[in-house]
């Protein structure tokens, strides 16, 4: 159950357009989320030219990669890229192993219901479970006052004079949080008895580590031999463990936090974790080949090998909040499509759930709960939230872009797993990202860009809005009352850039020409300023969200701008609203849309 780590490695820069404008975007969507990828001609033609290049390399059998040589004729594999905007598959590819057609186990056929172990992914269903079922209300609380047993430790360690001044053989189980379980911030190790290496039939003593009295062989595990841990004696030895770091030093990948997790929820819930996992994902979502233990009937399964050598119906017992959840490319979709959507969840939840809890040792990588953050450059700064996860001959990545609301699935099974998730996973971000930036980029174009004036008859106001290939909806031209505002109170910005905050309002506000408005959706303004050359450390040299609110007119603030939409949804007004009006769409489409989209295509290096 290994962490896998993405190709990104990029540097945050600022954007320096033509015009010398220091374009510093806020950290989120640049444009509304894309809608209808599917049917996206970009999106189609890129898919098709995948399909192609995985065909290709599905036949050659073994290549050399950049993550060593691969046989894909000894692995099945499975990707589908999704919309939180549509139920269908905007990209979708599969792959059997030549081997399967003689299969003895599972299924002979990999189609979007083939059922893999998902591993580590499991993970993220756990924090999602316990956020559905309790709340982030519990994130900072101790886990001691919801796993008893790990209370009596506390309180012995208390009143033993050597624990107390012991940090290095004991740990403080009262300072460990639920939060810090569910993000690798415990100072707990990755594992316990899971694999412990006197379990395996080795002949470690003359490989040259020391003998071992029976009172240090753990007496149960979860390996392919080993008997399980049940609570009781996985909790005795949790508490002898040492601590790994100090809870919330640093991230430390973590297997064992994920069951005291699970034990926590169940607690909460007076619920077994099994029938919470039923009741609270698989059944919401209409899950149909998602199981948290083996299934019943495997003749949906891709079983590489023989069941036990593959770890298929490997039990982890009360480890399964770590990591033994079974699921198809469409469930596990589904599901990214729910976390996106906030479908189980408030989406004030999930925007709290969607951000990083502490940084890796990487410029590029941070930790969430459990989330996997990969930062990468572009035109702008994105961030992914993934999950990779791996057990035994199985693979799997799921990654969001809560800014662009699509994510993609990556399972395999067979050999070389991790390497061909990996490697599958660079060629989606390497190949969909952009064009999915293109893509919304033109729909924002399309539906935004043009000029908007006042009703005719009134008064001299109005405002044009241009894209140049840079992130956000520039302000060209911005006339009030016959006043040019971009050479009087805003002369000293190179640019002013409106970004989508997110909010929306249904409410009917009749404008003055008579339009019935529908609906209302919320931007700000972010202001550029000129190249700096301070090359100081503490000098901000992106901080349109430090000055992100300058001049504020009879208390609302200049930035504040909110567009207004027909009952169609197309944009029919703007309201710069410190300005008390609301100016009407000209009929016009802005132009350059197409090419101000291969530019933003170019700018994420595609």
């Amino acid at each position: 159950m290994a962490s896998i780590v993405f190709f990104a490695s990029f540097i945050c820069t600022i954007y320096a357009s033509p015009q010398q404008e220091n374009v510093c975007p806020l950290l989120g969507a640049i444009y509304p989320a894309p809608q209808n990828l599917s049917i996206e001609a970009l999106i189609q033609s890129t898919g098709t030219e995948l399909s192609t290049i995985l065909q290709q390399m599905s036949t050659a059998g073994n290549i050399s990669t950049a993550y060593g040589p691969i046989n894909f004729g000894a692995t099945s594999f499975s990707i589908n890229l999704f919309s939180a905007q549509e139920d269908d598959s905007s990209f979708q590819y599969h792959h059997a192993a030549p081997a399967i057609a003689t299969a003895v186990n599972g299924t002979k056929i990999i189609d979007i219901d083939t059922v893999y172990r998902l591993g580590s992914v499991t993970k993220l269903l756990t924090v999602w479970l316990f956020l559905i079922k309790a709340g982030d209300v519990y994130f900072n609380q101790p886990i001691t006052q919801y796993v008893p047993e790990l209370l009596t430790a506390a309180e012995l360690e208390s009143t033993n004079a050597t624990a107390i001044a012991d940090n290095v053989d004991f740990m403080r189980w009262s300072d460990v949080t639920i939060g810090e379980l569910a993000s690798h911030m415990a100072g707990l190790d990755k594992e316990l008895t899971f694999a412990d290496l006197s379990d395996q039939p080795e002949p470690w003593t003359a490989l040259g580590l020391p003998p071992l009295s029976l009172a240090d062989i753990p007496i149960c595990s979860a390996t392919l031999t080993g008997s399980l841990c049940g609570r009781e004696a996985f909790l005795n030895y949790l508490v002898k463990q040492h601590p790994a770091f100090p809870t919330s030093t640093t991230p430390i990948y973590s297997n064992i936090a994920f069951q005291v997790l699970a034990y926590a929820l169940e607690n909460i819930t007076n619920s077994t974790f099994e029938s919470m996992f039923n009741a609270g994902i698989v059944q919401p979502l209409n899950l149909t080949h998602t199981t948290y233990t083996q299934p019943q009937n495997n003749s949906y399964s891709i079983i590489p090998s023989d069941p036990l050598t593959s770890w298929y119906n490997v039990n982890f017992g009360d480890e399964g909040p770590a990591g033994g959840v079974y699921s198809s490319t469409r469930d596990l979709s589904q599901m990214g499509r729910a976390i996106l959507n906030s479908a189980l969840l408030t989406p004030a939840q999930t925007r709290r759930w969607l951000k990083p809890v502490a940084h890796t040792a990487t410029t590029t990588t941070s930790v969430g709960a459990p989330w996997e953050i990969q930062r990468i450059t572009g035109t702008h700064v994105t961030d992914l939230y993934t999950k990779p996860g791996d057990v035994g001959l199985y693979a799997t990545q799921l990654v969001l872009s809560p800014e662009y609301a699509f994510g993609f699935t990556v399972m395999a099974a067979g050999q070389n797993t991790i390497s061909i998730a990996q490697l599958l996973g660079d060629m989606l971000v390497e190949r969909f990202l952009p064009v999915v930036a293109q893509t919304t980029a033109q729909q924002a174009g399309r539906a935004f860009l043009g000029t908007y004036s006042a009703p005719p008859g009134g008064i001299n106001s109005s405002i044009s809005l241009v894209a140049d290939g840079m992130p956000g909806l520039r302000i060209d031209r911005w006339v009030s009352n016959g006043t040019n505002l971009l050479a009087s109170i805003f002369a000293s910005y190179t640019g002013i850039r409106l970004y989508p905050t997110g909010g929306k309002a249904q409410s009917p506000l009749p404008s003055t020409d008579g339009t019935s408005f529908t609906d209302r959706v919320a931007y700000r303004a972010v202001y550029g300023i000129p190249p700096t050359v301070d090359n100081s450390t503490f000098a901000d040299k992106c901080n349109g969200w430090e000055d992100f609110v300058e001049e504020i007119y009879g208390g609302v603030s200049v930035n504040e701008f909110v567009f207004h939409l027909n009952a169609s949804g197309g944009v029919v007004g703007l309201e710069p609203r410190a300005l008390r009006i609301v100016l009407v769409k000209d009929g016009e489409e802005g132009g350059g849309v197409e090419t101000v989209g291969e530019a933003v295509r170019k700018g994420w290096g595609a």
